[in-house]
């Protein structure tokens, strides 16, 4: 089980986030790596691994270390998990970041592929337009095509 400050619990409790975002305004190495053992213990609550990785994926000057730790947990992950995780990254935005976004390109989850859309879309390098071409054409369920097929349009200016 990892130890938790009562402050870091009762900031991943509340159900305002401004208290999680006071902790990642705080800035401390300790912290951070609370979250980082918080997503990757097993034993972890989703509601817990969810708003760890949402912190990450806040932390300023951590990007390296945040994608790290959720390409480690990322095939164990649960579908909200996975949502989650796809989201944080695409706040991130690194070349590393849209590589794990591109490999949750043929998730199960058509809600995950919608985020990998989202994702895509934000971060805009070719390597994310070449995927999102392909999702706009080829995913199998109509709204992550017609969702992809939009963000095109959006970023293309059209």
């Amino acid at each position: 089980m990892v130890r938790i400050t009562e402050d870091l619990r009762l900031a991943l409790e509340a159900d305002d986030p401004e208290e999680l975002e006071e902790i990642i305004e705080r800035g401390d190495p300790e912290d951070f790596g609370t979250f980082q053992e918080l997503i990757e213990n097993e034993e972890t609550s989703t509601t817990y691994r969810r708003r760890a990785l949402y912190a990450l994926g806040k932390w300023p000057d951590r990007e390296t270390d945040a994608v790290n730790t959720i390409e480690s947990v990322l095939p164990r992950l649960t579908e909200l998990e996975r949502i989650t995780a796809v989201s944080t990254l695409r706040r991130i935005g690194t070349s590393d970041a849209r590589e794990l976004i591109v490999s949750k390109a043929d998730d199960d989850s058509p809600d995950v592929r919608r985020q990998v859309v989202k994702g895509l879309s934000r971060i805009g390098d070719e390597t994310a337009m070449d995927m999102l071409r392909e999702l706009a054409k080829d995913d199998e369920t109509e709204h992550v095509r017609e969702l992809a097929q939009e963000k095109l349009r959006r970023l293309q200016g059209e």
